[in-house]
């Protein structure tokens, strides 16, 4: 076994310890010259990430201002990769109230991120793998809310139960591009077909969590 992958799987073994469910051990990391499939990978290891908008308090008209909020969100449930971006916003926070006026932003998230996943390998090397995708990220329709919910909620059960008086509502990021970086030698690009291409299927087999 892979040195990356024995970290993968004691990743794994030491959530079991601290959680009562154990995510993402049926998903093997991807070598680092599988691209598409890294940035999925990546995508669904994650539950959180920083979402980058342009800041409507701090921009002048000339000199527009990046902000990045830490935000949830699902590409659905745990082993059952779909590759959408959903997020659940309310206005009272400022990527959703970003959104309003500029809806180009970009979701960045690291292998860093998921405990023991990179080791003692310092999270900003290469080989730490990370992904950037970008797009515009919109309320999602009302033919699709339903299927958006269940993909959100099975992963964040607990925005269930947020106050109805808060407006949060299910956004999407229809991805334009995607950048990687998981190796030495520069990023690379995605087109969004390739991401969405990808296909997990071991997974679809085997869609069990460990549980305590």
């Amino acid at each position: 076994m892979m040195m990356r992958e024995q970290k993968a799987f004691t990743r794994c073994a030491v959530a079991l310890l601290l959680t009562a469910t154990v995510a993402h051990c049926e998903l093997p990391r991807p070598d680092h010259t599988q691209h598409a499939e890294m940035a999925r990978w990546l995508v669904h290891i994650n539950d959180w990430g920083t979402l980058s908008t342009i800041s409507r308090d701090l921009s002048a008209p000339s000199k527009p201002v990046p902000y990045g909020s830490t935000v949830s969100f699902s590409d659905g449930p745990l082993n059952r990769s779909t590759g959408r971006l959903l997020f659940y916003l309310t206005l009272l926070d400022a990527a959703a109230y970003d959104l309003q006026a500029e809806k180009v932003a970009t979701l960045a998230v690291a292998e860093a991120q998921v405990y023991g996943s990179c080791g003692v390998t310092d999270p900003e090397d290469p080989t730490c793998a990370k992904v950037s995708i970008t797009g515009e990220v919109a309320p999602v329709p009302k033919a699709q809310l339903r299927e958006a919910e269940d993909l959100m909620f099975q992963r964040h059960p607990a925005m269930r139960q947020w106050p109805k008086d808060h407006g949060f509502q299910l956004y999407e990021l229809v991805i334009s591009s995607v950048r990687l970086l998981d190796f030495y030698g520069g990023a690379a690009d995605i087109s969004p077909k390739a991401y969405y291409d990808v296909q997990f299927d071991d997974l679809d087999s085997k869609p069990q969590l460990a549980t305590i």
